[in-house]
């Protein structure tokens, strides 16, 4: 059987949150320097909605009948996230904050592109995307502050 290209598009952004998800985990566990407290807690804070949104998005998947991926193998066979530079030993903080910048544009647009491929009739998709977008754009914001 076929899977259908909205459960395709959603294991791809499960996926990919769980590579963004992983990413931001490390950069909490590395960080030091001058702010290491507030970095340390918004990191916590970006990867726990993370692990929410893989969850969400593995439940999603299996409300549509279809199948979530369950191994690291398979959400990496999954994502759509390029490669990063998985060097954390020694955290630049301003790195990490441009990687996560790129990261959260990368879902974005990756809920976009699974936005587009949903039925209009299909409202419950169409919105836990919509206020998925809108979570990640806010913090999108907090991140690029970062940068400031």
């Amino acid at each position: 059987m076929e899977e259908n290209i909205v459960i395709t598009r959603l294991n791809e952004l499960l996926g990919s949150h769980f590579v963004v998800m992983t990413h931001t985990w490390g950069c909490h566990w590395n960080v030091t320097g001058m702010g290491f407290k507030a970095a340390h807690d918004f990191l916590k804070e970006l990867y726990e909605m993370e692990q929410e949104r893989v969850d969400a998005v593995a439940e999603r998947i299996r409300a549509l009948g279809g199948l979530a991926p369950a191994s690291v193998e398979e959400m990496e066979h999954r994502t759509l996230i390029p490669p990063t530079d998985s060097s954390l030993s020694s955290i630049n903080m301003v790195s990490a904050w441009n990687t996560l910048s790129r990261l959260w544009n990368g879902i974005i647009g990756i809920i976009e592109g699974t936005h587009r491929v949903v039925p209009e009739n299909d409202i419950a998709t169409r919105s836990f995307l919509e206020n998925m977008a809108e979570e990640m754009q806010k913090e999108l914001w907090m991140i690029k502050a970062n940068l400031e």
